[in-house]
C-alpha cells in the first residue's frame, strides 16, 4: 500500500510491489523526564566525527524512533536535517518546554543524494502533474521541498508524492523510492546518488539523474538538536559538545588528507558504529568515501552563518536557519507532511558564545572557496552553447522584452529575480547561464523578402511588408541587422547580470556570481525553432519566422538558466591507454 499526497490532500493507491508509510501508522508516546543519554548518530559520513571526539554514541536511522526517544526521554538528542527537524516538530514542540534547540550543524550534502526520472523528465518542471517518490521520513523532503518550490506548478497540477519505508536499494523489503522507480511505478524518486545510478535505471533508456547535491550543494544539511529543557538545564554540556566537535572535525580532516593509521582506525569505528560491520573492508572503505566525497563539513563558518544569518562584511546568509526553517516548513505542510505550521517556529538556536567555539581551531572566518576555474566555466558554456542547450537546465526562468527594448529595467522583474536568487542560492555547485534572444523577424524578411511570412499573416500588414521588403533587400544590410541583432542580445544579457548583482548588493544576499555567464545568442535560437528556406538557389536552414505575435514576443527573452556542471572527464574517449 502507497500513498499520495497532494497538497494537504491524502488519498491511497495500490503498487504492485511496494510500501509506504503513513503518518497515521506512528504513535509517539506520552512524555517522560529526560534522563542519561548518548549521542545519536545516523548512517552519514560527517557522524564519524562524534567518534573522533570520543563520545559515547548510538545509531538511530529511523527517524519516527527517533522522534519517540526525544518525547519519551530516552534522549535529548535529535539527529537530522532542517526537514527532519521541522517534520518532528509536529510532535515534539506540542509542548514548548520539549521543543528543539538547534546546537551544531555537521555538514551539507554535497553528492550523496538526487533526483531520478524515466518518462522524458529533465527539468523540474517537467515533475508538474508526475509521481515522485520519497522515504517517508528520510533527508530527501528538504531536497523536495526546494524542488517543488523550484518548479513552480500550477495550481491543480502539483507534483504527486509517494511516500516510502526504506530510503535505499540496500533493504531486504524492497519498500524504497527507487526500487518503485525501478518497477517503473513512479516518474521520479529522490534518494541516494549511488542507487541512483544502480545498473537496473541505467538500463531504462529514457533514464536521467535530473541533479544531485553536487549541484544543488544547499538543499540537505545535517544537524544536531537538543531538547529545549535539556539546553536550559546543561548549557555548559552543550557548548563543550559543540566544541568538541568542532576540534574533532579539524583533526578528522587532518588525519584524512595524511592517510594515517589513526584514519583507518576512525573509519574502522565508523564502519562498526554507522554500517556495524566490523573488519568488513568494503565498508571501511565506504565510510572515508562518504566523508570524502558525499558531504562538505561546516566547521566554525558553516556554523556560525547557519546560526546567526551573518555572512560576514554586512551580508546576510540566504540559507540560515530562519530562513530555512520558514521554507522548509510552507514546503512540508504543502506536501502534506506538516499539520501545524506553528509549531516549528519554536524551533530556536542555542545561544552559542562564538568566540569561545573558536578556541583551538585553525579556521579563519570569511575565506571564500571558489568552486571551479574559469576555464571550468568557459568550457561547461561552451559546450552547452554548442548543443543548443543553454537554456535548458534543471531549472530555467524566462524574462520577456518590448521589441528594441534595449534598457533593462529591474524594478518590472521583482518576483523573476527572487526566484533566480532563491535557485543561485541553492545551486552553488552549478554554472548558471544568462542567455538573451532576439527576435529573427526582421532579418529573415530583409534576407528573403515576404516569402517567410506564414499563411496566416494579416493581409494588410502583409501588403505593406510586400513594399518595404519585395523578395528580399542588398545582403549588406541583411548582415548589419544579423550583427546588431547579435549585439542587443548580449547587451541584454550584460544588462541583466548586472541588474541581478545590484538588486543582490541592494538586499545585502551573500551569493556569489562567480559561476554565472552572460551570453548573447541573437536570432540563432527560437521558440518555434528552425526552417528550410532557399537562398540564390541553394537550400539553407534558418530560424523559423514567427508563427503569431506571441512567438515573436516569446522570442524577445533572456533565460537564466541553472545547468549540472560534468564531475568527470571521459579519459577514453580519443584513445586507449
Amino acid at each position: 500500500m502507497a500513498f499520495i499526497v497532494i497538497t494537504s490532500q491524502v488519498s491511497f493507491a495500490k503498487t504492485n510491489t511496494l510500501k509506504a508509510q503513513s503518518a497515521s501508522d506512528f504513535k509517539m508516546p506520552a512524555t517522560a523526564a529526560v534522563t542519561g543519554n548518548s549521542l545519536t548518530t545516523i548512517l552519514w559520513g560527517a557522524d564519524i566525527t562524534a567518534l573522533q571526539a570520543g563520545y559515547n554514541t548510538h545509531l538511530q536511522n529511523n527517524i519516527i524512533t527517533q522522534i519517540e526517544d526525544v518525547i519519551s526521554g530516552k534522549t535529548p538528542y535529535f539527529r537530522g536535517t532542517v526537514g527532519q527537524a521541522v517534520f518532528a516538530s509536529d510532535k515534539i514542540c506540542e509542548k514548548d518546554e520539549n521543543c528543539l534547540v538547534w546546537v551544531y550543524k555537521y555538514s551539507d550534502s554535497t553528492g550523496g543524494d538526487g533526483i531520478g526520472a524515466i518518462n522524458g523528465i529533465k527539468q523540474f518542471s517537467d515533475l508538474c502533474g508526475k509521481k515522485a517518490g520519497l522515504q517517508f521520513g528520510g533527508p530527501s523532503k528538504d531536497f523536495a521541498a526546494d524542488v517543488d518550490k523550484l518548479a513552480k506548478c500550477s495550481k491543480g497540477n502539483d507534483i504527486q508524492y509517494i511516500y516510502y519505508k526504506d530510503l535505499g536499494l540496500d533493504s531486504k523489503t524492497h519498500e524504497s523510492a527507487v526500487d518503485a522507480l525501478i518497477a517503473g511505478e513512479i516518474d521520479a524518486a529522490f534518494g541516494i546518488t549511488v542507487d541512483l545510478k544502480s545498473d537496473e535505471l541505467k538500463k531504462k533508456s529514457d533514464y536521467n539523474i535530473i541533479v544531485t547535491t553536487a549541484t544543488l550543494r544547499n538543499s540537505i544539511s545535517d544537524h544536531i538538536w537538543v531538547r529545549k529543557d535539556y539546553t536550559n538545564a546543561h548549557p555548559d554540556e552543550i557548548a563543550k559538545l559543540a566544541h568538541d566537535l568542532l576540534i574533532a572535525n579539524e583533526k578528522t580532516k587532518a588525519i584524512a588528507e595524511q592517510n594515517s593509521t589513526e584514519w583507518q582506525n576512525l573509519k574502522e569505528k565508523g564502519a562498526e558504529l554507522l554500517f556495524e560491520a566490523p573488519n568488513d573492508p568494503n565498508f571501511i572503505s565506504a565510510i572515508g568515501d562518504m566523508y570524502l566525497y558525499d558531504l562538505t563539513m561546516a566547521g566554525w563558518t558553516g556554523n556560525y552563518k547557519f546560526a546567526t544569518c551573518d555572512a560576514g562584511n554586512g551580508k546576510q546568509e540566504v540559507n540560515c536557519l530562519k530562513s530555512q526553517i520558514a521554507e522548509t516548513s510552507e514546503a512540508l505542510q504543502k506536501m502534506g507532511l506538516l499539520k501545524n505550521i506553528n509549531n516549528p517556529s519554536k524551533i530556536t538556536a542555542f545561544n552559542h558564545n562564538w568566540e569561545a567555539l573558536k578556541k583551538g581551531l585553525n579556521e579563519k572566518f570569511g575565506a571564500e572557496v571558489k568552486l571551479y576555474s574559469d576555464a571550468n566555466v568557459a568550457q561547461a558554456v561552451s559546450k552547452l552553447a554548442s548543443t543548443g542547450s543553454l537554456d535548458n537546465g534543471f531549472v530555467s526562468i524566462t524574462i520577456n522584452f518590448d521589441a528594441n527594448d534595449n534598457d533593462f529595467n529591474a524594478d518590472l522583474y521583482t518576483a523573476q529575480f527572487d526566484d533566480t536568487f532563491k535557485i543561485m542560492a541553492k545551486s552553488g555547485g552549478s554554472i548558471s547561464t544568462i542567455t538573451a534572444h532576439a527576435d529573427p523577424s526582421k532579418y529573415l524578411l530583409e534576407k528573403y523578402g515576404v516569402e517567410v511570412l506564414p499563411a496566416n499573416f494579416p493581409k494588410a500588414l502583409r501588403d505593406k511588408l510586400q513594399a518595404q521588403y519585395g523578395n528580399g533587400v542588398e545582403p549588406q544590410v541583411w548582415k548589419n541587422t544579423l550583427q546588431a541583432a547579435q549585439d542587443s542580445s548580449q547587451r541584454r544579457a550584460n544588462e541583466m547580470f548586472q541588474a541581478l548583482q545590484e538588486n543582490v548588493n541592494k538586499k545585502g544576499y551573500n551569493i556569489s556570481f562567480s559561476n554565472v555567464v552572460p551570453q548573447g545568442m541573437g536570432v540563432k535560437s527560437p521558440v518555434n525553432g528552425t526552417c528550410k528556406y532557399s537562398y540564390q538557389g541553394t537550400e539553407t536552414v534558418e530560424p523559423c519566422f514567427p508563427s503569431s505575435s506571441e512567438i515573436a514576443k516569446q522570442n524577445r527573452r533572456a533565460v537564466f538558466s541553472a545547468h549540472n556542471m560534468d564531475g568527470e572527464i571521459d579519459l577514453t574517449k580519443d584513445a586507449s591507454w
